[in-house]
């Protein structure tokens, strides 16, 4: 019904957008015409649906009616690209794109030798993405680190390793700052962390604070400058960048179940990171990445390093396993499909502090460089070393992040 009523209010704000004399015949509600009801539904932020709904509409301008047979038939299947308009708008626009050139061959169906039909709802579903793609690193300019623990039992991490680690800096009530939860930078303007380090109540904003910026290129948390082996000529980092927040957004289904299900944020920057040898974007699995068990995975940041103990001030990292989702089975974690199962043998965990931090994959791509992909985030766990760790899968919540960020 709340659907029915949505439809209803986003049609009437189509039909006062412009108003003509129309036929009376036949003029019937929207939601009678099943044609008209799929391209709503299916394809609402279409121009083509906003323009067969003005064609189409009948009544007054506040009338939510329409003459069906103005409304031509609902393309599915296998179909002339002409006839489907995200098909027909992507090789209008971006024809010698070779990302939608790929799409293109993919979604090729039919007997016709000039492939020219094509599967109009692999498009549509796929357009989306590619749109939304542009906002985001090329394949080549993210994930990638010049080689050289919420993590328990983690190892020094180098100075440049994982550039694209953030830490969140809360303003308490008494006006200081303190740092507390991670997250991993995926773009000049977004940070991926999870839900529970931006979504307070408000007992939890007067104990923790309310986040205030975000943090790139850090190392060492008691140096304003870090250096290694400098008196050995070794590298120094860049500044630091302390960026204000613009707005977070937490998953919307985020609290409304328990599990640590949809533990997952957006924040976006005020101000555009600038990208260097210190600060990168890591990768984002744009297609769904499947990680066999066993298979390691990287974690890093400035979390407590045992239980009670404080917080590092040297960047860590560790590597812990893909473990199946019965090998976290406990009373305490039951991870679900949209979650990851990852831990080690030596204690190697994350731990109180590295709440929103990467779980990473390092995958070589097609241009033989090996890249970092961003395949979880940290949700929670048992303690801190118990070997075992629950991360919300990156994977499961694309269509989420890729509907959410904007220009």
């Amino acid at each position: 019904m709340v659907k029915m009523v949505q439809l209803r209010i986003f049609v009437m704000f189509v039909f006062q957008m412009i108003h003509f004399s129309s036929p009376i015949n036949e003029c019937i509600p929207l939601e009678d015409c099943i044609e008209a009801v799929k391209y709503v539904r299916k394809r609402r932020h279409d121009p083509n649906t906003l323009e067969i709904l003005r064609n189409a509409h009948c009544g007054s301008a506040r009338e939510a009616k329409i003459i069906c047979d103005r409304i031509p038939p609902f393309k599915v299947g296998c179909v002339h690209f002409r006839e489907c308009p995200e098909a027909y708008e992507l090789i209008k626009t971006r024809k010698h794109d070779a990302e939608v050139k790929q799409l293109l061959r993919s979604a090729t169906c039919g007997d016709s030798d000039r492939k020219d039909m094509v599967m109009c709802e692999i498009v549509a579903n796929s357009s989306k993405v590619i749109s939304k793609r542009e906002l985001l690193p090329k394949q080549y300019d993210c994930g990638a680190q010049v080689l050289g623990n919420k993590i328990s039992n983690g190892e020094i991490a180098e100075l440049n390793d994982f550039p694209w680690l953030a830490l969140l800096k809360y303003k308490i009530k008494n006006g200081t700052s303190k740092l507390n939860c991670h997250g991993t930078l995926i773009s000049r303007k977004y940070v991926v962390t999870a839900a529970h380090c931006v979504d307070f109540t408000l007992a939890r904003k007067v104990t923790i604070g309310v986040l205030d910026k975000v943090v790139l290129g850090e190392y060492d948390l008691d140096n304003t400058t870090d250096c290694i082996l400098r008196e050995y000529g070794g590298p120094c980092a860049d500044p630091i960048q302390e960026l204000s927040i613009e707005s977070n957004h937490s998953h919307p289904k985020f609290g409304t179940v328990g599990g640590g299900l949809y533990d997952i944020a957006l924040i976006r920057l005020k101000d555009p990171a600038t990208f260097s040898v210190y600060v990168k974007p890591i990768c984002l699995p744009l297609n769904r990445i499947d990680v066999a068990l066993g298979e390691t995975f990287w974690i890093s940041g400035w979390g407590r390093t045992k239980p009670g103990g404080p917080i590092s001030k040297i960047k860590l990292k560790g590597r812990v396993h893909h473990l199946t989702r019965d090998q976290c089975n406990t009373d305490t974690l039951q991870p679900d499909v949209t979650q990851i199962c990852a831990g080690s043998n030596n204690g190697t965990d994350t731990c109180s502090g590295d709440s929103g931090g990467p779980l990473m994959f390092q995958k070589v791509f097609d241009d033989h460089e090996v890249r970092n992909i961003l395949v979880g985030v940290v949700s929670f766990g048992v303690s801190c070393g118990a070997g075992r760790g629950i991360y919300t899968d990156v994977s499961s919540y694309m269509d989420w992040i890729l509907e959410t960020i904007q220009k």
